[in-house]
């Protein structure tokens, strides 16, 4: 009997990553809704990891920046003025730089009365020049779906390559006609469209960060914002594990980007295999049952979301949120995550079925966990629910790695991201 492409891929692992810590960061909020649907609570969730540590927030190109001291292990939630959240498609002469003394991590949350969304932050010695957008798919009148590229400190070329048609400063972009534009050091520019701007190609000549995502996703629930950062596409990764993150009684969708022409994709379902072949910039729909991982792997390295569209969940109607998921090469032995006041906060777990017994949840073994089995692997997962009477928790493996999925939700609102890895496999 052949040799399966899953034992291969789990055997032969590209590199890993050391951690999502870092002392500077740039970032921007997007649109959440629309102006008229309330004020937006935006918060930067800043952990220091040794202490004390000195964390400088500033809105570039003007006067407001504060700086704020944290001590070993201290979470603060940071508000943020509602001045900073970008609305329409434009440029913005502003961003959002932090910076500190030692290693942290950063959250941003935008937040409303119906309406919540979170991304982990990568720091700017991760950021890229070339990216490929995702977006979800769905629609609602007068919500947009939208990306924003937010440049660092030099002037910056960059190059956006549309495969739907985009309006932009009163021009209209057909698929593969170009928009070049100039940033200035920390502007950034949003674009919007109802039009589904997946496979956008983003390539700038210095590393930007990107952010994708929709001002309000109307599909089994009310409206909720999501967005996530984006990975560059020298971060994409070839094989992953895609846990079923909500209970609820219909399917979630797992969003497969390739980069690159004729990548080969195998993905299983339960017990079922699946084949199919993707060209650069092609996205591929993949339900995700209720109860049923997914185990998606390419030959060729590929970027894969989670989209969770809201519905009924454990008797309540939640919001939606959207997850870049990490590659299985990825998994970290220690995360760091957090919870939202006022949500049933969790974490969705995945980890080698032989090792599943050693992970912990503040340096306490996991207890009333259901570890389930991912068919064709030697995988299992879990979902963990922690409280909120502290912000920031801990789960750890002594030697082996694991992947951790950060979740929340409440009545109309939902929020999830990966949990951040605070000590990889290759320190």
């Amino acid at each position: 009997m052949p040799i399966s492409l899953i034992t291969l891929m789990f055997s032969h692992p590209d590199s890993s990553r050391a951690n999502d810590l870092g002392r500077e960061f740039i970032t921007g909020f997007m649109q959440n809704t629309n102006s008229t649907e309330g004020a937006n609570n935006l918060k930067l969730i800043i952990t220091a990891f040794s202490g004390p540590t000195s964390v400088n927030i500033n809105i570039t190109s003007t006067s407001t920046q504060w700086t704020v001291s944290l001590q070993e292990g201290e979470t603060r939630a940071v508000t943020v003025p509602q001045s900073a959240e970008m609305i329409g498609s434009a440029r913005f002469p502003s961003s959002i730089l932090i910076t500190s003394d030692k290693d942290i991590s950063v959250v941003s949350v935008s937040e409303k009365l119906q309406s919540a969304g979170t991304a982990v932050l990568l720091p700017v010695s991760k950021l890229g020049t070339q990216y490929y957008v995702l977006t979800p798919t769905g629609t609602r009148r007068c919500s947009h779906k939208q990306f924003s590229v937010i440049n660092h400190k030099f002037s910056n070329k960059v190059i956006l390559s549309f495969r739907q048609h985009v309006t932009f400063t009163e021009d209209m972009y057909v698929p593969k006609k170009k928009l070049v534009l100039t940033l200035e050091p920390y502007q950034a520019l949003q674009l919007q469209s109802q039009e589904d701007l997946s496979g956008t190609k983003v390539v700038s000549e210095m590393p930007v960060a990107v952010l994708s995502g929709h001002t309000c996703m109307w599909q089994g629930s009310m409206c909720d914002h999501v967005y996530e950062q984006l990975p560059p596409v020298s971060r994409w990764k070839k094989s992953f594990l895609v846990p079923p993150l909500v209970a609820q009684y219909k399917s979630d969708s797992a969003y497969v980007l390739a980069g690159r022409k004729s990548t080969q994709l195998r993905y299983v379902s339960g017990h079922v295999k699946y084949n199919t072949k993707l060209e650069r910039g092609e996205v591929l729909e993949i339900l995700v049952k209720p109860l049923t991982p997914v185990f998606i792997s390419a030959s060729e390295p590929i970027q894969v979301f989670y989209y969770h569209s809201g519905g009924i969940s454990q008797s309540q109607q939640v919001g939606s949120f959207f997850i870049s998921l990490s590659g299985t090469s990825e998994f970290c032995k220690s995360y760091n995550v957090y919870g939202l006041a006022n949500f049933e906060n969790s974490a969705a777990l995945v980890a080698n079925t032989s090792a599943s017994g050693g992970v912990t949840l503040d340096d306490q073994p996991l207890s009333n966990i259901q570890w389930r089995r991912i068919p064709g692997t030697d995988y299992s997962w879990a979902v963990v629910n922690f409280d909120t009477a502290r912000n920031s928790h801990t789960l750890k493996h002594p030697g082996a790695a694991f992947e951790v999925l950060n979740i929340g939700t409440v009545t109309q609102r939902a929020y999830g991201t990966s949990a951040i890895c605070t000590e990889g496999m290759c320190e």
